[in-house]
């Protein structure tokens, strides 16, 4: 096996996640839209010269509290099924290796992993638990290839009832191009529900970044619920292989008894069953963390997921002692 860094082949790079169930934040779109963001992205191979046997993506991130920075794998990397144990974890130290290189050319204190899968474990690295969590560890997938009428019925009986109570108070569904005053409206919106349930929210050129398909090729949509001619809820969605995905949503709290953030949704998974697509993934859940928002989610049916806790390498001693210090102190 021998290491490539693909700056070219965006085709094969997809095709290799989506043969073998790759999340979109592995995808070459996702890499080419954190890169206008001013971040730093590596597609690495591992594999023979007819064969991969693994992919990763790594995004280089910095701290909130210092010019120092970390390496990020989302979500990856991603290996290809069938594989055994061993090949695997060849795979994986000759990743780890290379990502080791550039970690000492970056001066960066650690790489963050997140796979969909646990891989086998691999001796010879500093390994240690993940301090942070960056996405969320479980999440909720509604399966779209049942009947239409099967996935309502599925939602519990107070979703049911509040999407039907949206219709009837005239609720509208919309998708919207991604104009200025259409961003504003949504970021308006996320300013609010971030104020409301104690969250930072991402800056409003992320949002617009996000949602500029014509400069990354990341397939995103927006969405509106408009009551009486006042946006009331917006969703962000992604779209990548079978799957969508609500990544980012927002609601005016004065207007929640319109019930518009239950029948937003379902016009989604509407649209995205009509469109082909087979799951529709709501995007993060944690009893603990965020319980209403969990509960509220819950209300849709769908399987629960639980993902991996991801693993952390240190090269840093130093500062990665002094990073964790800062986070207990910071309590983030």
């Amino acid at each position: 096996m021998e290491v490539s860094q693909d700056n070219k082949n965006k085709q094969n790079w997809d095709s290799f996640l989506l043969a073998n169930k790759g999340s979109f934040l592995q995808s070459w779109e996702w890499g080419a839209f954190q890169e206008s963001l001013g971040k730093k992205a590596w597609r690495l191979a591992i594999g023979e010269p007819e064969r991969i046997f693994l992919q990763a993506q790594i995004i280089k991130e910095r701290f909130f509290f210092s010019s120092k920075s970390f390496l990020y794998i989302p979500f990856g990397p991603t290996w290809q099924k069938n594989l055994s144990d061993d090949q695997i974890r060849e795979a994986l130290s000759l990743l780890w290796k290379r990502v080791g290189e550039i970690a000492k050319q970056e001066n960066t204190i650690f790489c963050l992993a997140e796979p969909l899968k646990n891989p086998p474990r691999v001796n010879g690295f500093n390994f240690q638990k993940p301090t942070k969590r960056i996405q969320p560890e479980e999440t909720l997938i509604v399966n779209l290839t049942q009947p239409t009428e099967q996935i309502f019925n599925n939602f519990n009986s107070i979703t049911r009832y509040n999407i039907r109570l949206a219709e009837k108070k005239g609720v509208q569904f919309k998708e919207v191009a991604t104009t200025e005053e259409n961003m504003a409206i949504f970021y308006h919106l996320m300013q609010k529900t971030s104020q409301r349930d104690e969250f930072k929210a991402y800056s409003k050129d992320y949002f617009e970044q996000l949602l500029k398909k014509e400069q990354h090729g990341l397939e995103t949509k927006l969405f509106f619920a408009d009551y009486q001619g006042k946006i009331i809820a917006a969703n962000i969605m992604v779209y990548f292989g079978p799957r969508t995905t609500h990544l980012h949503g927002a609601s005016d709290y004065e207007y929640r008894a319109t019930k518009a953030p239950q029948f937003l949704q379902w016009q989604q998974v509407k649209q995205a069953k009509e469109a082909g697509f087979t799951e529709y993934d709501f995007w993060g859940i944690s009893a603990k963390k965020w319980p209403s928002l969990t509960e509220y989610k819950k209300g849709f049916g769908g399987q629960e997921l639980v993902y991996p806790a991801g693993q952390e390498i240190v090269y840093q001693k130093g500062w990665y002692s002094l990073y964790k210090l800062a986070r207990k102190l910071l309590k983030r």
